[in-house]
C-alpha cells in the first residue's frame, strides 16, 4: 500500500509536506527563530481529502506556520487518534500570551474542524 493512500493524501502533498517539516526541524534543532518566520519552502496544500482537513488551512498564509501545524495535527490525529497534541499547542499559546497572527493563523482558528474537539 502506497504511504500516501493510508493518509488520504497525494504522493505529491506528503512528500512536499516532508519536505517542509524536515525544515522546521531543522530550524527548531538549531535553535532559530520560528515563530514568525516566512518560509521560502511552501508545502502544497491538499486539493481533496477529507473535509476537516481541507476548511481547517489558511490559504493566505501559505508561508508562515499555521498550515504546517494543520498537517501535523491531521497526521497525529491519524496516527495516534488518542492523542494531546492539539491540546498541548492551545495551552502553550494561551500560557504565554503568543501573538499567532504572525503565525498565519486565521481569527477563526478554533473554530475550525482540526482544532475542535
Amino acid at each position: 500500500m502506497d504511504i500516501a493512500d493510508s493518509y488520504k493524501l497525494k504522493e505529491a502533498v506528503l512528500s512536499s509536506f516532508l519536505h517542509h517539516i524536515t525544515t522546521v526541524r531543522n530550524i527548531c534543532a538549531h535553535h532559530s527563530r520560528l515563530w514568525n518566520r516566512d518560509f521560502t519552502f511552501i508545502t502544497m496544500l491538499p486539493t481533496n481529502g477529507e473535509e476537516k482537513l481541507l476548511t481547517s488551512f489558511n490559504p493566505t498564509a501559505n508561508k508562515q506556520l499555521y498550515n504546517t501545524l494543520v498537517m501535523c495535527a491531521y497526521f497525529m490525529d491519524t496516527i495516534s487518534p488518542n492523542h494531546h497534541w492539539k491540546q498541548k499547542l492551545k495551552a502553550l499559546i494561551e500560557a504565554h500570551s503568543i501573538d499567532i497572527t504572525d503565525m498565519g493563523f486565521p481569527i477563526d482558528w478554533l473554530q475550525r474542524a482540526m482544532w475542535t474537539e
